[in-house]
């Protein structure tokens, strides 16, 4: 059972932290195209209110993983935001 929990601990970590920075991807194709009208600005405002109740969660927990893999989303969903309002026509 332990060996279980490791390997899902470990799969959800990797799985976590790919989804993680494919946030920037967005902000990437923001400043490439030097605009956000297609970027839901709720949908990202919704992710930085996620990402910071799992950081807080993960805080409590001392679960290490958790808070860097929604560290990352947290910067990345920020960087998002930050872009989507500076290119937004």
């Amino acid at each position: 059972m332990a060996a279980l929990i490791n390997i899902l601990a470990t799969t959800a970590t990797i799985t976590g932290s790919a989804l993680s920075f494919s946030i920037f991807l967005q902000a990437h194709k923001i400043w490439k195209n030097k605009s956000s009208a297609d970027v839901s600005l709720a949908m990202f405002v919704l992710f930085v209110a996620n990402s910071l109740a799992w950081i807080s969660y993960g805080s409590i927990l001392g679960n290490f993983p958790l808070i860097i893999v929604n560290s990352i989303a947290l910067v990345g969903a920020a960087t998002t935001i930050l872009l989507a309002l500076k290119f937004r026509k």
